[in-house]
């Protein structure tokens, strides 16, 4: 099994873990008759997604982000490889923010910058980053050279107008933007027009 299947296998635990425990709990909301079995069928279902949802993380995540937050370089390479997964699971979108965030301010060794950058660009072109793609846009000024710029400027003509509108909103960081220069829907209109 692939590093990225094992993330991806827990992610998926996670999240149906999680609708159970929504519908239990939307049951037992409905319920005229809020029953003692229904109440411990949803605490015996919450425990359950709580464990998925801490297995879905590296071991000691929080402890990773604790040292990440430091600027203790030793578990980044731990990071960039849940980052390459990229598996998603409910608050998986901000754990991986918080991740990019504390990352980007290490010292990176040419392997993890080379990985980094193969990150930012496949989230540009198949998506899959949501809450975090704005901290993926300030990483990529951490991390950009003369090719990686040049990669991410041939995306902004990407066939796909959603890759293109990413690579946008990242060469706006690059070029000192800052903000994403327009909103989803002006870009769309864009794309289309």
């Amino acid at each position: 099994m692939t590093y990225r299947s094992h993330y991806q296998e827990r992610a998926l635990r996670a999240e149906a873990a999680r609708r159970l425990v929504c519908e239990l709990a939307d049951q037992y909301r409905r319920s005229g008759a809020k029953t003692p079995e229904l109440r411990a069928r949803w605490s015996v279902a919450a425990d359950a997604y709580r464990e998925a949802l801490r297995q879905a993380y590296p071991p000691d995540f929080e402890s990773m982000l604790d040292s990440l937050r430091a600027g203790s370089p030793a578990l980044v390479d731990e990071g960039v490889a849940f980052l390459e997964a990229d598996p998603w699971f409910a608050t998986s979108g901000y754990a991986k923010a918080n991740l990019i965030r504390f990352i980007g301010r290490m010292t990176l060794t040419d392997g993890q910058r080379e990985a980094l950058k193969a990150i930012v660009i496949g989230r540009i072109i198949d998506g899959g980053a949501g809450h975090e793609f704005r901290r993926y846009c300030r990483l990529a000024v951490q991390l950009v050279d003369a090719d990686f710029r040049n990669q991410i400027e041939r995306l902004t003509e990407h066939p796909d107008p959603n890759a293109r509108r990413r690579a946008r909103w990242v060469m706006d960081a690059l070029d000192g933007r800052g903000r994403m220069s327009t909103s989803w829907r002006e870009r769309s209109e864009e794309d289309d027009g």
